[in-house]
C-alpha cells in the first residue's frame, strides 16, 4: 500500500456506524437475515478495541471485526471498498487485527466464508490462511429480522433449484450418495461406484425428455433428483436425495412434483422408481403423491441385503 499520511487504521467509533454500514453494503457483506446496526451495537459491548476501520483521506474504506473467545480468535466483516481494492487495505487491516489478537495470547484465528465466495477464499490463502477439515454449524439464539426467522437463522440464506449441469455437480452428487447412504444404511463403496457409472451415462445422454434437478445452497450441492425417459410411455425417477439439513421442509415433495409435471408435459403415461424398504420417509412421500408398490425383490446393494421396491404411478 502506498505511504500516505492520510491513510491509517484505528478503532471503530460510534460515529462511524453509517459509513461502515455503507461500506459493508458496497462490499456485499450485508444479508436480509443479519442486522448490521445490531451487530455493531453488540460489538461495542464486547471487545470494542478489536473492531477496526481503515481510513483514507477522511473516508472509511476498510473494516474488520475481530474477537477472542479464550480458545480461538475470530474474524468477521472484513471489507475493502471496491474503489480502494488492490491497494493493500485488506492485508494491512488483517495484519492489524492479528496484532491486536496476539495481545490476548490468541493461538489461532478462525473465520467462516460462504462457499460461493471464491474471491475471499483466494485472498485468505494469499495471506497464509488454510482451509480446516471442519464443518460449520450454527444455531440462531435471536432473530434480527423476519428474513432471519424465515430462513431458520442459518446465516447462509435459502437454496435454489436448477436444471443445468455445472462443473463439480456430478462428483458432488456421487459423493453425497456415497457418504449419506454409507452413514444411514451402511452401504459400502460399491454403491458409490454404481451411482457414478449410471449418473455419468445419464449426464452424457442428450434426451430432451430427461431432466436433472440440483439443489444448491451457497455454491454447494445439497440435493438431487433426475427423471430419465425409458420409453415413449414411461419415465423413471432416480437419485432423489437431500442433505439432512434440508429434509422435512417440503423440498422433496417439490422436487418430485416438478418431475411428475415434466414427465406429463413430455407425453409420458407413467412414472416408476426403485427404492429400498428401509427408506420409510421417502416411501411415505411417494405414497402421498399417488405411487403404489408394484414389485418387491431381494437384492444386494452396497454390500447389504435389502428389499428393493418398485413404485409406479399412472397418469
Amino acid at each position: 500500500m502506498p505511504q500516505n499520511p492520510e491513510a491509517h487504521i484505528r478503532a471503530f467509533s460510534e460515529s462511524d456506524t453509517k459509513a461502515v454500514v455503507e461500506l459493508w453494503t458496497a462490499c456485499d457483506l450485508t444479508r436480509p437475515w443479519n442486522h448490521p446496526e445490531k451487530d455493531i451495537f453488540r460489538k461495542q459491548n464486547m471487545q470494542p478495541e478489536l473492531f477496526l476501520v481503515g481510513v483514507q483521506n477522511g473516508r472509511i474504506v476498510a473494516s474488520v471485526m475481530a474477537g477472542f473467545d479464550g480458545h480461538r480468535g475470530w474474524i468477521n466483516y472484513l471489507a475493502s471498498h471496491p474503489d480502494y481494492q488492490k491497494q493493500g487495505w485488506g492485508r494491512r487491516i488483517m495484519e492489524a487485527a492479528e496484532a491486536e489478537l496476539r495481545k490476548f495470547d490468541c493461538p489461532k484465528i478462525n473465520l467462516q466464508l460462504r462457499i460461493s465466495n471464491s474471491t475471499a477464499q483466494a485472498f485468505y490463502r494469499r495471506i497464509g490462511y488454510t482451509e480446516d477439515a471442519a464443518l460449520s454449524f450454527g444455531k440462531r439464539l435471536e432473530f434480527d429480522s423476519t428474513a432471519s426467522r424465515n430462513s431458520g437463522g442459518s446465516g447462509t440464506g435459502g437454496g435454489l433449484i436448477r436444471n443445468e449441469w455445472r462443473p463439480g455437480d456430478l462428483g458432488a452428487i456421487v459423493q453425497m450418495h456415497g457418504l449419506l447412504y454409507g452413514q444411514e444404511l451402511g452401504f459400502d463403496a460399491t454403491f458409490e461406484l454404481s451411482i457414478a457409472a449410471a449418473l455419468a451415462e445419464f449426464a452424457q445422454t442428450r434426451n430432451p425428455h430427461n431432466r436433472i434437478w440440483i439443489v444448491e445452497k451457497e455454491g454447494q450441492v445439497r440435493g438431487s433428483l433426475a427423471l430419465e425417459s425409458v420409453s415413449e410411455q414411461a419415465a423413471q425417477l432416480r437419485w432423489l436425495l437431500l442433505h439432512p439439513d434440508h429434509r422435512r421442509q417440503g423440498l422433496g415433495r417439490k422436487l418430485v412434483t416438478e418431475a411428475l409435471e415434466f414427465a406429463q408435459s413430455s407425453g409420458h403415461e407413467s412414472v416408476f422408481l426403485w427404492t429400498v424398504d428401509a427408506l420409510q420417509p421417502a416411501a411415505r412421500l411417494y405414497q402421498l403423491l399417488g405411487f403404489r408398490v408394484a414389485e418387491e425383490r431381494s437384492a444386494t446393494v452396497g454390500g447389504q441385503q435389502v428389499t428393493e421396491q418398485r413404485y409406479a404411478l399412472n397418469f
